[in-house]
This record gives C-alpha cells, sequence and structure tokens, in this order.
C-alpha cells in the first residue's frame, strides 16, 4: 500500500506564511514554487530552525478527506 498527499498551492502558501511569520529571521518569504522545487531544504532562520521541515510538519496537520 502506497500513499500520496497533494496540498493546493494555496493550501501551501497559507501555511508557508504563518510557518515564516512564527519563526521570524526569515529575510526572503520563500516562494511555493521554492518549496514544490525543493529549493528550501538546509534554508535556515535565523534561529537556526529548517524551514522546509517546520513547512512539511504543518502541512501534515492538515489532512482533508475527499
Amino acid at each position: 500500500i502506497t500513499t500520496s498527499r497533494h496540498y493546493s498551492d494555496k493550501t501551501v502558501a497559507s501555511v508557508m506564511r504563518r510557518v515564516c511569520e512564527h519563526l521570524g529571521g526569515i529575510d526572503v518569504q520563500p516562494t511555493v514554487e521554492d518549496y514544490r522545487k525543493g529549493n528550501l531544504y538546509g534554508v535556515k532562520q535565523s534561529g537556526g530552525c529548517d524551514v522546509s521541515r517546520e513547512i512539511n510538519i504543518a502541512l501534515e496537520k492538515h489532512t482533508f478527506c475527499l
């Protein structure tokens, strides 16, 4: 059994905005395209948190049944 999750661009953008506001210390607001291409791996905010990891954790909390 395999599973896959897909989040709309709107959901990703909303979660990214909230995570970046919560973390603070991020010079440039990442884009949905940055997230989808994996460009955020290794991007850290001033406190040392991995931005991509924090976004993934927040997205995992959003589970919708269709």
